[in-house]
């Protein structure tokens, strides 16, 4: 016979061949759904610039700490295993930082002062000013430490003002500023729970034995240590 030479066992493999990888029963395995004991055990999340490790433990329990740049932050909390992440729930409930608003004045035309109580330890300097213009525009301004009031341009005067703290993520409320006129504002800063992470149900996916977490903005990828 010449090339095409009819060879039935041939023909048989190859449709015997199709016929189980088409079928369920001869398919891949799905991957296994982690469990958590299986994942159970300790995981170092640190890169260039940054230090991060979590635990997880066998009662249900984690430990999470953080070191970026100039933000420390740690918590404690449960966790559980829901839909292939991981969820960490910070207990007890963390009491944000918060800007309380202890009153206005008028000052001379052209200034802008702000008083800040703070803690004992705690700088100014950590803190900025933002002015938020009519046209939807903010700028940012660092507070000094001798509370030398702002400077305004009448000309740019800013439809209102507020405080925050970026390493922490904390903003006060706008307070609005009347035109024609200086202000002085008055505001104290409360941490209560600052550098304890709030966690509540943050999901951590699971990929290929790694935990990532997605926070300020950042990708962390805890790998495991130890168990």
């Amino acid at each position: 016979m010449g090339i095409l030479e009819f060879r039935p066992g041939r023909i048989t493999a190859l449709l015997l061949a199709a016929a189980m990888s088409a079928s369920p029963a001869f398919a891949q395995a799905p991957p296994e759904t982690p469990t958590a004991a299986g994942l159970v055990g300790t995981y170092d999340g640190h890169r260039m610039e940054m230090a991060a490790g979590l635990e997880l433990k066998a009662d249900g329990r984690f430990e999470y700490g953080l070191s970026y740049g100039a933000l420390d932050e740690q918590a404690e909390g449960v966790w559980t295993v829901e839909n292939g992440q991981v969820l960490l729930t910070t207990t007890p409930p963390v009491v944000p930082p918060r800007f309380v608003l202890l009153g206005q004045s008028e000052a001379p035309a052209g200034q802008l002062q702000i008083t800040l109580d703070l803690p004992d330890g705690m700088s100014r300097q950590y803190f900025d000013a933002e002015f938020h213009m009519a046209d939807g525009t903010v700028t940012g301004r660092q507070l000094n430490e001798d509370q030398t009031p702002f400077e305004i341009d009448p000309g740019q005067q800013p439809a209102s003002v507020s405080l925050t703290l970026p390493i922490l993520n904390v903003s006060s409320e706008n307070v609005p500023l009347a035109k024609g006129q200086g202000h002085r504002i008055a505001f104290r800063f409360e941490p209560h729970d600052a550098g304890k992470a709030a966690f509540d149900h943050t999901p951590l996916a699971i990929d290929h034995g790694d935990l990532v977490l997605t926070k300020f903005g950042e990708t962390i990828r805890f790998r495991r240590t130890g168990r």
